[in-house]
């Protein structure tokens, strides 16, 4: 099955990127595995959550909301990324964590706090 082609700016995919961190102190909190794995049956490096999809990246803080698929419009992204934060928020709250609403954290020691990802694609994050 050959993948379609589309024009140029006729389809668009988002990624959003959030650390995950402790709800009082805003450290950050290894456990983007746990929110993957309690949508999704089995140990998945991604699942799809209504038409979004949720997956890992390098590190167990920080967690992907991409589109499932390209979309032909970004009208109405925010919307459904906007539902996504808060969905996994309130999962977060059993964890006493949340997302955090920032581009980077302000005093994470990486050298200290950083954990890999350790299921499905983590050979390729060890090598590297």
């Amino acid at each position: 099955m050959s993948t379609p082609s589309f024009a140029l700016f006729k389809r668009f995919g988002v990624e959003l990127e959030y650390m995950i961190v402790d709800v009082d102190t805003l450290d950050v909190l290894p456990i983007a595995d746990r929110l993957i794995h309690a949508v999704g049956s089995a140990r998945k490096n991604e699942v799809r959550h209504g038409a979004v999809r949720w997956s890992n990246e390098l590190v167990l803080h920080v967690l992907e909301m991409k589109t499932d698929g390209p979309a032909p419009s970004l009208d109405g992204l925010d919307g459904l990324f906007q539902a996504d934060v808060r969905a996994l928020n309130d999962m977060l709250r059993d964890h006493e964590a949340r997302l955090l609403p920032s581009a980077m954290h302000p005093w994470m020691d990486p050298h200290r706090e950083t954990r890999l990802w350790p299921h499905g694609d983590k050979t390729i994050y060890e090598t590297f």
